[in-house]
C-alpha cells in the first residue's frame, strides 16, 4: 500500500490475493485509471473478486505476464483485459466470449503480443488482431482476425462465419461451416483433418511479413541441379537468390501433410503456391 502511494498504477503481483488488494485500493481513489499491471509466475488468476471489481468501466487494464481465467467466472471476464503488453499471456480454463477488440485505437494486424492458450471453451466475436491463439481444447470462430492460430493434436475449432489470420496451422480437427471463410495471409498448413464446408483462400504475403521464407546463397549453392541453371540462363548466384526469394515473397504457402474433405460446394482458392516440394520444381514453374 505505501508503495501504491508513489506510483499507485503500476504494480507487480505474485498471487490473487495480492492483485484483489491492490485493486480494491485502486478503485477506492474514484479516479478513472488505466492500471498496469504485471504478474509473476503463471498462478494468477482473473477470479470473481478481481471480475466485479474490473466491471468497474473506470477501470482500464493493461497486463504484463500471465494471468489465469478459471472456470465458473463469468463468461465476458477476458473482455475486463483492455491492453495487453509485449509477451503477455493469458490461459483460459473456463468458459469465455471475447466480445470487443482490445487496444482498438492500435487493432489492426501486426506481431503478435499477446499469447492466449485455450484449455477450455473459447469463443471469437471479435477480432484479436495481434494475438497468438494455441487451442488445446475447444475454440469456435465466429467472426474474427487473429495474427496466428494453433489447433493442437486433439482440439476442435470451428469456423461459422469468417476468419481471418497470418498463419493457420492445424495439427487437430477444423471445422469450416457452410457459407464461412477462412483467410490466410502467409502460411496455411494442415497437418490433422481440415473439414472444409466453405471457402479457404490464401493470399501473398506481405515482403515484410516476418514469417518470410529465405533461402540464403549457403542453402542455395548445395543444391547440385543449380549449376545448370546458371550454364543455360548464364544466372549468377545473386540472381537465383533474389528471383527465388521473389517468387515466394510473391506467394502465400498452402502445406498439407494431413486429410482435407473438401466438401460440396466447398471452395480452396489458393493464390500462392500449393506445393512446393523442391527448388527445381519453382524454377520450372518460373521459366
Amino acid at each position: 500500500i505505501n508503495s501504491l502511494k508513489t506510483n499507485k498504477y503500476k504494480f507487480t503481483v505474485q498471487s490473487t490475493e495480492n492483485l484483489v488488494e491492490y485493486l480494491t485500493y485502486i478503485e477506492g481513489t474514484g479516479n478513472t485509471t488505466k492500471i498496469d499491471l504485471t504478474t509473476v509466475g503463471n498462478e494468477v488468476e482473473l477470479s470473481q473478486e478481481v471480475y466485479d471489481i474490473l466491471t468497474n468501466k473506470n477501470l482500464k487494464l493493461k497486463l504484463t505476464g500471465t494471468l489465469v481465467i478459471p472456470e465458473g467466472v463469468p463468461a465476458d471476464a477476458i473482455d475486463r483485459i483492455d491492453y495487453y503488453n509485449a509477451s503477455a499471456r493469458l490461459i483460459n480454463k473456463g468458459t469465455q466470449v471475447v466480445t470487443e477488440t482490445p487496444m482498438k485505437e492500435k487493432a489492426t494486424i501486426g506481431a503478435a503480443n499477446v499469447r492466449i492458450d485455450n484449455l477450455g471453451t473459447l469463443t471469437l466475436q471479435a477480432a484479436m488482431p495481434a494475438s497468438m491463439i494455441n487451442n488445446y481444447a475447444t475454440l469456435t470462430v465466429e467472426k474474427s482476425a487473429v495474427h496466428t492460430l494453433l489447433n493442437m493434436p486433439e482440439a476442435t475449432t470451428t469456423v461459422t462465419d469468417e476468419l481471418n489470420a497470418i498463419n493457420l496451422i492445424n495439427m487437430g480437427q477444423m471445422d469450416i461451416a457452410a457459407g464461412a471463410e477462412v483467410n490466410v495471409l502467409s502460411k496455411w498448413m494442415n497437418i490433422g483433418t481440415t473439414n472444409n464446408n466453405g471457402t479457404i483462400t490464401t493470399w501473398p504475403m506481405d515482403m515484410t511479413n516476418p514469417a518470410f521464407i529465405s533461402l540464403t546463397k549457403a542453402e542455395i549453392t548445395d543444391v547440385e541441379f543449380v549449376w545448370e541453371w546458371f550454364n543455360r540462363y548464364h544466372l549468377d548466384i545473386d540472381v537465383l537468390v533474389d528471383v527465388y526469394n521473389a517468387f515466394i515473397a510473391a506467394s502465400a504457402e498452402a502445406v498439407n501433410y494431413g486429410v482435407i474433405n473438401n466438401n460440396e460446394n466447398a471452395i480452396i482458392d489458393c493464390k500462392g503456391v500449393i506445393v512446393r516440394s523442391s527448388i527445381e520444381n519453382i524454377m520450372k514453374t518460373w521459366y
